[in-house]
């Protein structure tokens, strides 16, 4: 299925306190051509990924695929395409991604192919594991990410959204979405197209193979 990306509409969960970081995502959609663009924002909770959760299941059970899903602190990398082809069978197409995972049971043995994405460092059994799918796709099997999200199917959106809406007090939106990743056909746009912009993650979200 081809898609155009500025044509889709795209959701952006953000806080009202981020008015930098929405300025600035606004102003590089709309360069790139992108119009029907809606900023949703949550609240502020203790801890923080609780009202992160409830922007999202807001957001996940108010839209239609497709659709991308943004965080304000995502930003375009030079890989980026307006027009793009996704799988048929895809549950959903990561468009930005992490080095960040869950931790996966028998790693190195589940899958032909397997390898492991991490930086110098960072603990092996928290890292992303992938296998190679096509020229513009690795498939992911516990990938921590939710900064930008291409939900093409409605299998995607009910699978995610049911999964945070069993667990949206107990574990963060990228832990609950990385568990949808082993069991389903997940992938990440390599190289991806948007990174997160942010002191903590954005090493870690340039480049994931």
């Amino acid at each position: 299925m081809r898609i155009h990306l500025p044509s889709l509409p795209v959701a952006v969960s953000t806080v009202p306190w981020e008015t930098s970081r929405q300025h600035e995502l606004r102003l590089q959609l709309a360069s790139a051509g992108f119009e029907n663009v809606v900023f949703h924002e949550g609240f502020r909770t203790a801890p923080h990924w609780k009202g992160v959760n409830r922007n999202l299941l807001h957001i996940l059970e108010t839209h239609r695929p497709p659709f991308l899903l943004l965080e304000d602190d995502a930003r375009f990398l030079p890989a980026y395409r307006p027009t793009i082809d996704v799988h048929p069978e895809a549950l959903v197409t990561y468009l930005g991604g992490t080095r960040h995972g869950n931790a996966l049971d028998g790693v190195g043995s589940p899958v032909t192919g397997l390898a492991q994405s991490r930086l110098p460092g960072s603990k092996p059994h928290l890292a992303t594991w992938h296998a190679s799918f096509d020229a513009d796709h690795v498939r992911v099997f516990n990938m921590q990410s939710c900064h930008a999200i291409l939900f093409h199917a409605e299998a995607g959106v009910r699978e995610f959204r049911e999964r945070l809406a069993a667990a949206v007090d107990a574990q963060a939106a990228d832990v609950l979405f990385a568990e949808c990743h082993r069991d389903a056909l997940v992938l990440l746009r390599n190289p991806p197209f948007w990174y997160q912009d942010d002191a903590r993650n954005a090493n870690f979200t340039c480049t994931i193979v």
